[in-house]
């Protein structure tokens, strides 16, 4: 590994190398986070759900929650959104297009 001096001829600070110390593990945590989401967002097991009063898009699903995901370093609180929204695609006629930009 290099040393201190050839980092920091490199532009990385002292706060950088600590930071980057630090990216293996927010992966692994990402990743964890990532998989119990996906799990969750399948079946809509969140532990406490509730409907969306009020949004700018309506989803066609829309749903916040609070949930404890267990990681591998310990219980993390977690709150989110959980939402689909499909989308149709306009028509293939540019002069429609046009006339709809306008």
């Amino acid at each position: 590994m290099a040393s201190d001096h050839d980092q920091s001829s490199r532009g990385l600070s002292g706060e950088d190398l600590r930071l980057l110390a630090g990216v293996d593990d927010a992966i692994a945590k990402a990743r964890q986070l990532h998989s119990w989401w996906r799990s969750k967002a399948t079946d809509g097991s969140f532990a406490d759900r509730f409907e969306l009063v009020r949004t700018f898009n309506k989803p066609d699903v829309g749903t916040g929650f609070f949930d404890t995901v267990q990681l591998t370093t310990g219980r993390l609180r977690v709150m989110g959104v959980d939402q689909a929204m499909h989308f149709t695609w306009p028509s293939p006629m540019i002069s429609e297009l046009h006339s709809s930009f306008r």
